[in-house]
């Protein structure tokens, strides 16, 4: 039953998606260039914070059990 309940909301809320009205916007050529800046600078940092941060990260997967026989 609850799944039925899921589906149908979701297949509602993609039929809604797909009906929207065209929207006559405009996008200024200085808009797409600060949407690149950022995009950019989001993966510079997130590959800064992965190489800061390296050791915690491989050490977090590897980690072996303390316990002692």
């Amino acid at each position: 039953m609850k799944s039925k309940v899921v589906w149908t909301l979701w297949l509602t809320m993609l039929a809604f998606f797909l009906v929207l009205p065209v929207a006559n916007a405009y996008l200024d050529p200085g808009s797409g260039s600060l949407i690149f800046q950022v995009a950019v600078g989001a993966v510079m940092a997130a590959s800064l914070a992965v190489k800061v941060f390296w050791r915690r990260i491989v050490s977090f997967f590897s980690r072996r059990s303390t316990d002692k026989p």
